[in-house]
């Protein structure tokens, strides 16, 4: 195993770690999860993973994140579905997983992942814009700590990811997920800290 898988898998763990201290939240009932936002994320996680994983044409290292954080979505949505109020998905949010499932035909039409993860990501991005709201508005349902914790190891998968990058002319698109993801998750944590202080 070179230093690359070592460090990628070092991020792995405390990724799971920040969502063990996010379970946490949930036991202790400071987290209130919404089964139908958490299924949501752990079908675009998915759809993310496999589409990443065929974009970077089966690097184990490169796509560790992605399958990490699919795992880890799957899991919160189980614990939400068995321990939360389940409410339907808005009409938002049944367009961003039409969406996500359309670029699988688009993957299947071009032959390249590539378009599918990218349009992922960005409904990812969008899908996580009622949660910035919400932290804005209610900050004490969530804790700032677990999504800090989440959005660390993207910043260091996201560097292996870099330097195994031969041509970023054409490989750029390797890191778009862990940029997009370490930033999306980032702007939660510190809303949550700045609403925290008033």
């Amino acid at each position: 195993m070179d230093w690359n898988a070592i460090v990628a898998f070092v991020g792995i763990l405390i990724y799971f770690g920040g969502f063990a201290v996010y379970g946490r939240s949930m036991i202790r009932g400071k987290t209130n999860p919404n089964p139908a936002t958490w299924a949501q994320w752990a079908i675009l996680g998915s759809l993310s993973a496999l589409s990443y994983h065929f974009m970077s044409e089966g690097d184990i290292v490169k796509s560790l994140q992605a399958y990490g954080a699919a795992l880890a979505n799957l899991s919160m949505f189980v614990y939400a579905f068995k321990k939360g109020k389940f409410e339907p998905l808005k009409l938002r949010d049944k367009v961003l997983l039409t969406i996500g499932f359309a670029s699988i035909l688009v993957w299947w039409w071009t032959k390249d992942a590539t378009y599918t993860q990218l349009t992922i990501q960005v409904v990812i991005f969008i899908s996580i814009i009622p949660t910035w709201v919400n932290t804005w508005h209610e900050p004490e349902k969530e804790s700032p700590w677990p999504w800090l914790v989440i959005c660390v190891p993207y910043l260091i998968t996201g560097t292996t990811v870099a330097l195994r990058i031969n041509d970023w002319t054409t490989e750029w698109t390797d890191v778009v997920l862990h940029v997009n993801c370490f930033t999306i998750q980032l702007v939660v944590a510190l809303l949550a800290f700045r609403k925290k202080k008033h």
